[in-house]
């Protein structure tokens, strides 16, 4: 096993609010087996260079997942955590790679601390354990522009002259 290009640091949860939605209502089926589809989860992260812009080495990427079951099919729990992730990046990666590698990498090792905490936290609560459905971070790596295509001037056949 080798280590990986990305090693995190330090983890810390800003807040943590995982609460039954309808607590007098008990549902007869276990949490566990909700399916998310129709579920409205919002997301939202953020990606800081921590040292100084010629390093590039040290990162924090911020996550933030919330179900507000105001839209959409509702969930058992209301869910709102904020966690940041501390993380340094080996120096051989190329700068212009860094930051997507972390923000996907890093969204992703963060949103795994999330599930087990909202598991846990809502492990012994009214509905059930509830597990959030996995997902993927592909989508925050940013589009770059391509370089401007160098296309050949159209050559014009001369006119035949008459």
């Amino acid at each position: 096993m080798l280590p990986s290009l990305i090693q995190l640091i330090k983890i810390c949860f800003v807040g943590i609010k995982v609460w039954p939605h309808d607590p007098d209502r008990p549902t007869a089926q276990d949490a566990t087996s909700f399916d998310f589809n129709g579920v409205e989860i919002q997301e939202g992260s953020e990606t800081h260079i921590l040292n100084n812009d010629e390093d590039q080495s040290y990162y924090r990427v911020i996550l933030r997942v919330s179900i507000a079951n105001r839209v959409g099919k509702i969930a058992p729990y209301d869910v709102d955590v904020c966690v940041y992730g501390d993380f340094h990046i080996n120096k051989n990666v190329p700068i212009e790679e860094r930051e997507d590698l972390i923000t996907v990498n890093g969204c992703s090792m963060l949103y795994g601390a999330i599930r087990e905490q909202v598991m846990t936290l809502s492990a012994r609560s009214i509905h059930g354990m509830l597990i959030l459905p996995t997902v993927h971070f592909r989508d925050k790596i940013k589009k770059r522009e391509e370089p401007p295509s160098r296309k050949q001037p159209k050559t014009r056949k001369p006119k035949a002259s008459g």
